[in-house]
């Protein structure tokens, strides 16, 4: 009896040996499952950020934290107020889940400026569980400053243009109109800078007009800049 007793003891511990030894496994396994989360998350090129049922935060990447002006070791846990002063991008955060149910297809999406010189897009996508509950939000933060910065240049190229194009057009015009009053009169032409004139403004119509086609083919791809060897000296100095 002492014998079955002392080997089911021995057995009991094996077993709990083992039990002890598969939760530990178990625990690296989770562990490791985690790191490899943190560190692709981390690497991403764009502003990661996860928030819980609570809108607090779960976790951040380094470019998110560089992009609001975060310490690069402030630790998650707070609400996201705590972070980011942006109450618009806060509420929009906030209510992810809700927008996701208006909008099933599409993801919720927010675009906002942290300063004349700073665009980003907002992306969000709700994490529901088993049971459709809600359980958090995954923000993914673009930074689409070229962008808007094209956006911008493209504005003011279109007015400059309006106005370049009308101006030598109505030159155009009135000298013409000179020449032909003229030449209908039968009376000499003496100004002949007039007909220049006209020339030059044609010229200078003609050139900006290419520039526009060249635009124009650039963004279809039909022509693309090509790469050259310069001096920086003789740049500077023309």
């Amino acid at each position: 009896t002492i014998g079955f007793f002392h080997d089911l003891r021995e057995e009991l511990r094996i077993l709990d040996e083992l039990e002890k030894t598969q939760v530990q496994l178990l625990q690296a396994e989770i562990m490791a499952s985690q790191s490899r989360q943190q560190a692709i998350i981390e690497s991403f090129p764009s502003g990661a950020l996860v928030v819980d049922e609570r809108g607090h935060v779960v976790l951040m990447n380094p470019v998110f934290k560089k992009h609001f002006g975060l310490d690069p070791d402030v630790r998650p846990g707070e609400p996201i107020e705590a972070y980011v002063c942006n109450k618009n991008f806060c509420r929009f955060v906030r209510r992810i889940p809700e927008k996701a149910k208006l909008a099933q297809d599409e993801s919720p999406t927010y675009e906002f400026g942290q300063s004349r010189e700073k665009y980003f897009l907002v992306k969000g996508h709700p994490v529901s569980g088993d049971k459709e509950e809600n359980l958090g939000s995954v923000v993914i933060l673009v930074d689409i400053t070229a962008i808007k910065l094209l956006d911008r240049l493209k504005t003011e190229f279109v007015a400059k243009v309006s106005h370049e194009l009308k101006s030598p057009l109505s030159t155009i015009h009135e000298q013409l109109s000179i020449v032909l009053d003229e030449l209908t009169n039968k009376h000499h032409i003496e100004d002949l800078h007039i007909l220049f004139r006209a020339k030059e403004r044609t010229n200078s119509l003609i050139s900006l007009i290419s520039d526009l086609l060249d635009i124009s083919r650039i963004e279809t791809g039909l022509i693309s800049g090509e790469g050259r060897t310069l001096n920086p000296a003789q740049i500077l100095r023309e």
